[in-house]
């Protein structure tokens, strides 16, 4: 930077809300993200994804390139999204986290990332202990995560007030990042007359340098602010500025031409979401910019902590008090009718947020009561161990869940209260949930966002249950009686809990019938995915007429197991409390037994259940067709594309099914390292593209497409001649077919193969013309 004067930073904020349901701590399908099955996986593919690899344009509309976004620009992920890419897209999660430490070596130890607070609350809503918890927990992710302390912190939809400020300044944070309409006044910092306050108007605040916030007096501590650029940022936000890089370019070079002395920066900050997922190639553009910085002289892009490093402040400034970025009437949106909405529904209105907030803030109060009360008897300090309660979050293991309830907990890991702190405890961790600001974003108490922190309030309630008399779920009902739903037939929001939270809710019996439903007998398709996270053990016993045996299972995040004897009953189960050792004669009608039928399962255990019942079909009459379709493709052959329309239907139904047969196992061939052989994959796509034959293009795509990933894994670890003749030959296929394949990881795989040092000396001549074929194939010029 030395020397520089012209600079822009551009910040993006990444983040989806928590989507797990609680008692099962996975994401259930979500069908309005379809063709993925839930909307972090869409999203991580259209944006969180391509961010970490974007593509730069080459001739004729090629891939001349991949950079790193994550690499050049500011940023912040939610931890509960970083969390769900850690265990669900672990490559994207590793780029994240590499991105930063190059940009550590490429800005003199100033890291891209930022901290958030933790699940993405609205802070001047929040109790002051609560704002504490989401500062503490989000320096303690950044700092397991991230390797490093924190310098800068993002409040939910940049929410403040004073108190959150000087919280962040007690816990070490140097600065943060705000909306230019969040400055009240600015002052000179340096002693002197002129010292006066001076009011300032959000079009006028010169946002080309951080500011500083006394939030607490001078003789409090501080911390630093950065405004964004207004227009620029609403420009990416909302009028599709991302559609050209050079446009994009243009527009800061306008912002740089402000008339003002000294050192500049325009900083951009958006939902990350821009860049991808709300602009299709949103990634691309910003890629272009970056590259384009990269090769200029001025101006040129740096990070927060970077420049503040450089060019601290000169300048006081007074905040607004609880105003957000998103909301033109402070922080309303998350407590009343403000009309601020996202689609703007004619007839609609948002009167539901205010007993949503009013039944949510009396909750979450009672919750704190029974807290502190039973937590007297339990903790050493409930509130120090609330707060260091997310070392549990970020690992689980046995050896750091025994070490934290020794520090924790009277009587320590191996005493009667361990448990009883784990609920506790989990209760806090949901009645934060139940915050998160998205509930309340949006434009009716039915949708997603708003199920799913109600989604949350029910879990602190059952995890409470022992500890009160009081009917918490009763009151909750009661105000939420008061918010009318704005569609049709919902009713109001206690009625929107009883049809979408209820039946999601899962005691421990309903969660071992669960494991029971859709383990017993194994499929072919697996263990379920969506109850990974809460089986631990299933055991059966060989009976006369009757499949039976025990189940245990563990409540997410206590782990707290139960144990159950359970005894298949047709389409369902019946679950009781084991009482007797495991291994002795199954129960008849024992007391506390309870049955369950299918209608009792939550849909994602329906969905995996049906997808193992088709498998098992499939596996069945598999065989058949195995004997039966070559000689059938054989008189295919002999027939001829030209001659299909003289054969009945039967034998186009029946060519569709032996084409899909033959492409699958071929695909499978190359899998195995048998080879296609001769041209035979393509050679049936060609059959199959002649006849118009009703393949399963979705089917026989997901098969190509994982062949492809497999197949570009073997690429890497061994550059062989064989391999990457198979890879051509299912590309030649999935063009033959028109196939709906995404080649986005496979190019990815590619670029890296190909720039790894000393990879082309290890290709022979045939392989070296077969990989620059691959790369054509792939889209690189």
């Amino acid at each position: 930077m030395t020397g520089k004067t012209s600079f822009v930073c551009i910040h993006g904020h990444f983040y989806q809300p928590p989507r797990e349901n609680p008692w099962l701590d996975t994401v259930p399908c979500e069908p309005s993200a379809a063709p993925y099955h839930d909307w972090n996986r869409r999203i991580t593919r259209e944006c969180y994804g391509p961010n970490a690899c974007a593509r730069i344009p080459g001739p004729e509309g090629g891939i001349r390139s991949l950079v790193s976004n994550y690499g050049h620009m500011s940023f912040n992920f939610g931890p509960t999204l970083l969390t769900w890419l850690s265990r669900h897209d672990p490559w994207v999660y590793q780029r994240v986290l590499e991105a930063d430490q190059a940009s550590m070596d490429r800005y003199g130890g100033h890291g891209n990332a930022i901290a958030q607070v933790y699940n993405h609350i609205i802070m001047p809503l929040a109790s002051t202990r609560d704002k504490r918890t989401q500062i503490v927990w989000g320096i303690r992710d950044f700092r397991h995560r991230f390797g490093r302390f924190p310098e800068g912190m993002w409040l939910a939809e940049t929410a403040v007030d004073n108190e959150t400020l000087t919280i962040m300044a007690e816990e070490g944070i140097r600065f943060t990042i705000l909306s230019p309409g969040q400055a009240a006044a600015v002052r000179p910092l340096a002693a002197g007359a002129t010292r006066a306050w001076k009011a300032v108007d959000p079009g006028l605040l010169d946002t080309s340098r951080p500011y500083r916030v006394f939030p607490a007096g001078r003789k409090g501590p501080f911390i630093d602010v950065f405004f964004y650029d207004g227009r620029v940022s609403r420009a990416v936000a909302y009028e599709s500025l991302l559609t050209s890089g050079a446009q994009f370019l243009s527009r800061i070079g306008e912002a740089l031409e402000n008339g003002l002395e000294g050192p500049r920066l325009v900083s951009v900050a958006t939902d990350g979401e821009s860049y991808g997922h709300h602009f299709k190639f949103g990634d691309m553009a910003l890629a272009w910019l970056f590259k384009t910085l990269e090769d200029a002289s001025d101006p040129s892009a740096v990070n927060f902590g970077a420049f503040l490093d450089r060019f601290p402040p000169d300048r006081e400034v007074r905040v607004r008090e609880s105003t957000a970025w998103s909301c033109a009437h402070g922080v309303e949106r998350w407590r009343s009718d403000c009309g601020c909405s996202v689609a703007g529904t004619p007839g609609w209105n948002q009167a539901w947020r205010a007993p949503l907030r009013r039944g949510l803030d009396r909750l979450a109060s009672s919750l704190g009561e029974i807290f502190e009360a039973a937590g007297e008897d339990v903790f050493f300090d409930p509130w120090g161990a609330r707060d260091d309660y997310v070392r549990l979050l970020l690992d689980p293991s046995t050896e750091t869940r025994l070490g934290f309830l020794d520090r924790h907990v009277q009587g320590g890991a191996g005493g009667s209260q361990a448990a009883d702190a784990l609920r506790l405890l989990e209760s806090q961790r949901m009645s934060l949930y139940m915050f998160t600001s998205c509930g309340w974003f949006f434009d009716d108490i039915s949708g997603l966002e708003s199920v799913q922190i109600l989604m949350y309030a029910a879990r602190a309630i059952d995890l409470v249950s022992g500890w009160t008399r009081q009917d918490l779920e009763a009151r909750l009902k009661e105000d939420l009686s008061a918010a009318e739903s704005n569609r049709p037939g919902e009713g109001t929001g206690a009625d929107v809990y009883e049809k979408r939270v209820v039946p999601a809710r899962l005691t421990p019996q309903r969660m071992a019938a669960h494991v029971v439903c859709s383990g017993v007998p194994a499929s072919p398709a697996g263990p379920s995915e969506t109850l990974a996270r809460v089986t631990e053990g299933l055991e059966i016993t060989g009976t006369v007429g009757a499949v039976s045996g025990t189940v245990r299972v563990v409540e997410p995040y206590t782990r707290i197991p139960h144990l159950f004897r359970f005894v298949r009953t047709g389409p369902g189960c019946e679950i009781a409390p084991l009482e007797e050792a495991p291994g002795g004669p199954p129960p008849e009608g024992p007391a506390g037994a309870l049955r369950f039928s299918y209608r009792d399962l939550v849909p994602a255990v329906l969905h995996e259940m049906a997808a193992a019942a088709a498998s098992n079909i499939e596996s069945q009459i598999e065989p058949v067709l195995d004997r039966s379709a070559p000689g059938l493709m054989e008189l295919i052959r002999l027939v001829g594309a030209e001659a299909e329309p003289c054969l009945p239907p039967e034998c186009r139904r029946m060519s569709a099914l032996a084409v899909s047969l033959e492409i699958r196992k071929a695909v499978a061939a190359v899998l195995s390292g048998e080879g296609p052989g001769a041209g035979r994959l393509p050679r049936t796509a060609r059959i199959a593209a002649g006849w118009e034959a009703s393949i399963d293009g979705r089917c026989v795509a997901a098969e190509a497409q994982r062949g492809l990933s497999r197949q570009m894994e073997v690429l890497a670890r061994s550059p062989d001649v064989r391999v990457l003749a198979g890879i051509l030959e299912i590309l030649e296929t999935v063009e033959a077919l028109d196939l709906p394949v995404d080649l986005w990881e496979t190019q990815n795989l590619y670029y890296f193969i190909r720039k790894r040092p000393g990879y082309p000396e290890q290709l022979s001549a045939g392989a070296a013309l077969l990989f620059d074929d691959l790369g054509r194939r792939l889209g690189f010029r």
